[in-house]
Formats: C-alpha cells, sequence, structure tokens
C-alpha cells in the first residue's frame, strides 16, 4: 500500500461528528477545498450545520478595478457555496460596496435555511443595512439575529410563522415596524433587544410593554438592555395585567434606579409572572434623571408576588442603594425554590463598602423562604469590564 492509499484511509475512518467540527473551525473557502481529500470528505462540507461568509472569502491585488472584481468574485463565490450547502444556519457579515447584489443574494436563499446571522456595516452608528422587502419572505426561519439593521416590515408581510427566537442587536425601526414584526409571529418565544437604536421613534407612536407583551403570548425569555427599557418603559405599567404570562420562565432587564417607570415596569412582570426560574438584572444608576424615594415605590406589601418556581436570581451593577436591597429582599422573602442569589458588585464598591454590605447582608433580619438558597456576593470579571 503507498502512501497515498495509506492518507486515503486514515482520511476515512474519521467520524462524521470530528470531520464537522473540524470543518467548522475553518474558513469557507478552506472546508469546501477539503472536498478533494478523499470520497468521504467531498460532500461533507455541504452539510456543515453554520456557514459564516466575510470579505476574506476572496483575495484580488489592489488596483483601480480591484473593488470591482472583488465584488464579482465574492457574489460568484457566495452563490456557488449556497447553490451547494444543505446546512441550516447562515452567518453574513455585510458587504457594503455589494449594494444590490447583497439583496439577490438575501433574495437567493432557501426556506430551509432555520438559523439566520446578518450583521450590518460595523464602521459607524449612524449606518445600517436596510434589509431588502425579499427577506421578509423567509418563512423557514426559526432563528433570527440582526445587528447594524434598518428593520422596515413591508405593508405585506404576513410573519415568519415559524420564528421563535428573536434577536436584535443595534438596529433601526419605527414601532409601527416593531410592532408588526412582533405581532406577525406567533410562535414566538425569545427576544432580545440589546445595544442602541436610531432615536427616531415619535412621541404619538410609543411601543409599550403592555403593547408587546399583547403581541408575543407565548414568549419565554424576554431579555431588554437598556435603551430599549427607558424607551418600552415610558407610562409605566398597572400592577396588574390582562393577562398574566404564564409561560415566561427567564426574565434579564437592565433597570435604572432613578426611572419610576422602569421599576414599576419590572416589578410589573415580576408580579405578572408566576413561573419564573431565572431573574437577571442590572440596576445601575443615572446621577442626571433625577431622585427617586423608596417610599413612591409598592415594595412593603409583597402579596401580590409568587415566585414559587425561581431558581436563580443575578443582581449586578450592586452598590447598596435601597432600591437594590428592596429586591433582594424582595426576592428572597418570596422565592422558596431559590438556589443562587447572586450578588456583582458595582466595580466602583470599595473594599470598605464591600465588608459593610457582606455585615448588612449577614446581620440584618429580613425573610427569606429558602433555608437552602445560596447568597453569592462577588465583584465583576475585570475582563468582562
Amino acid at each position: 500500500m503507498d502512501v497515498h492509499d495509506l492518507n486515503s484511509d486514515i482520511l476515512s475512518t474519521i467520524p462524521q461528528s470530528i470531520i464537522e467540527s473540524i470543518l467548522m473551525l475553518m474558513p469557507i473557502k478552506d472546508a469546501v477545498k477539503t472536498s478533494i481529500l478523499s470520497r468521504k470528505w467531498r460532500y461533507c462540507w455541504t452539510t456543515m450545520p453554520m456557514l459564516a461568509f466575510d470579505d476574506h472569502m476572496v483575495k484580488v491585488e489592489a488596483s483601480n478595478h480591484g473593488k470591482g472584481l472583488k465584488k464579482y468574485k465574492l457574489v460568484n463565490a457566495i452563490l456557488n457555496v449556497l447553490f451547494q450547502h444543505k446546512g441550516l444556519e447562515l452567518q453574513f457579515h455585510y458587504y457594503g460596496e455589494m449594494g444590490f447584489e447583497f439583496d439577490q443574494i438575501i433574495l437567493y436563499l432557501s426556506n430551509s435555511k432555520k438559523l439566520m446571522k446578518l450583521f450590518g456595516p460595523q464602521n459607524t452608528s449612524n449606518n445600517f443595512y436596510r434589509l431588502p422587502s425579499s427577506f421578509f419572505s423567509l418563512q423557514g426561519l426559526e432563528t433570527l439575529f440582526l445587528s447594524n439593521c434598518n428593520v422596515v416590515t413591508p405593508s405585506t408581510f404576513n410573519g415568519f410563522s415559524k420564528l421563535e427566537h428573536l434577536y436584535l442587536h443595534h438596529f433601526e425601526i419605527t414601532s409601527k415596524s416593531l410592532r408588526r414584526l412582533l405581532s406577525n409571529c406567533p410562535l414566538l418565544k425569545h427576544i432580545s433587544l440589546s445595544g442602541g437604536y436610531k432615536e427616531d421613534f415619535a412621541e404619538e407612536n410609543k411601543f409599550t410593554f403592555a403593547e408587546l407583551i399583547e403581541c408575543v403570548p407565548l414568549i419565554r425569555t424576554l431579555d431588554i438592555s437598556q435603551s430599549h427599557m427607558k424607551y418600552l418603559a415610558m407610562g409605566g405599567m398597572p400592577q396588574e395585567l390582562p393577562t398574566s404570562l404564564v409561560y415566561l420562565k427567564c426574565l434579564l432587564l437592565d433597570v435604572c434606579q432613578r426611572n419610576k417607570d422602569e421599576i414599576s415596569s419590572t416589578l410589573s412582570l415580576m408580579r405578572n409572572s408566576p413561573n419564573l426560574e431565572v431573574i437577571n438584572f442590572k440596576i445601575y444608576e443615572v446621577l442626571h434623571d433625577g431622585h427617586i424615594s423608596i417610599n413612591q415605590l409598592d415594595f412593603h406589601d409583597y402579596s401580590g408576588f409568587n415566585l414559587d418556581h425561581l431558581k436563580t436570581f443575578t443582581l449586578s451593577c450592586y452598590t447598596h442603594s435601597a432600591l437594590q436591597f428592596e429586591f433582594v429582599k424582595l426576592v428572597l422573602a418570596k422565592a422558596p425554590m431559590l438556589r443562587e442569589a447572586y450578588i456583582e458588585l458595582d466595580a466602583n464598591v470599595s473594599i470598605d463598602k464591600e465588608a459593610r454590605i457582606l455585615r448588612d447582608m449577614i446581620r440584618l433580619p429580613f425573610a427569606r423562604a429558602s433555608s437552602s438558597a445560596e447568597l453569592i456576593i462577588a465583584r465583576p470579571d475585570p475582563n468582562e469590564c
């Protein structure tokens, strides 16, 4: 047996799961080249569960015609890969020089793609990729992640009938488009709104938490970051909602402790979500937002809260303010199944204040529904700051 046959035999005996792991670590162009290794490898790349496209797929020499040539080669390379790919996930990093051609690539996509990640321009905070109207016809999507995109839902949009997970990061959208998007995705279970957004919402076109909840009756995970929390919480929320959020399991919110609307909305979501299992709050302070007295808030009557299924509670940016401490006491008093309460200190908390916080947590008498819940107080990971 010659060396070539020996190498072929070795390559042919590698399990499929390991082949897929190897291919996932490679750039697409290198993964495609593995088709020449052996018969077993010939079509392996076509079933890779995820493809990530970026501008390193093709290279051209710098010249006056370089941009045009690169665009031509890039479009052809992407389409050639898509023609043969049978996997379920695609990831695109937007190529601004493509323009119309990039829209055509989006239009071509098969409805068999269940997961898509689309990253718009990364160089400027005021430049977004506007999704073509054809994008909204992709009925196979189950998970969608959009970053740096302008989302304008056409009037003919009938919804993503299979979409369960929606992640919008640093995006531009009107309240009308957001309402149309959410209300036409009947299976939505996970919503994440993060990063900033272009503030072009008119005051008369607000979109509130109450409206959001009405659009997504099956919601299980609600993840709202700082700027979106401020917008959705405008006007606050009543203590009791018309419909209980019986499916909501995970609640992740950024809350400004000087904004009464955000606090009342947070408390309302907690009151009306009887099956919560995970709460993760970042309760931060913005000095110029005024001051709220703890007496203005309905904290002292915990009777309306039902946290019987809560297992994990995380509170970050903790400075031991009266409001933050009330949230800790509320959760500990109403969560009999609680396993862990993780309190992450604000980075500016001094060592002396940390010792004072620890003493208060241990000494001060307050009700604890779970005798086995572990209370952890820690400083933030410096690598994540």
